[in-house]
């Protein structure tokens, strides 16, 4: 499967990734997409301009079920199947 992400303002793709996907969050501003896989547990954080990953995280425990950048887009947030919840800096995935 192939997920897109396009632009808004000109309707023109902004970046595209092969993979399964359980779960995808969108940043504010457009700028990272961080998505759950399919066929393993984890987080990945793609920059989408540049169309490449930047981070791999850990699952916040058994499968990734919900993903969700805070409002302003400085964190990102995970919930997994085990009941805990992560909260990671987008920019650094600290």
């Amino acid at each position: 499967a192939t997920v897109g992400v396009w632009s808004v303002a000109d309707l023109k793709p902004a970046g595209s990734w092969k993979g399964l996907f359980r779960t995808l969050a969108l940043s504010p501003d457009g700028s990272l997409l961080a998505g759950s896989p399919g066929v393993r547990d984890g987080v990945q954080v793609f920059d989408v301009k540049a169309g490449k990953e930047t981070h791999a995280l850990e699952s916040p425990g058994g499968n990734t079920r919900l993903l969700a950048f805070l409002p302003g887009g400085s964190g990102l947030v995970a919930a997994g199947d085990s009941g805990v919840l992560r909260v990671w800096d987008a920019a650094t995935g600290d």
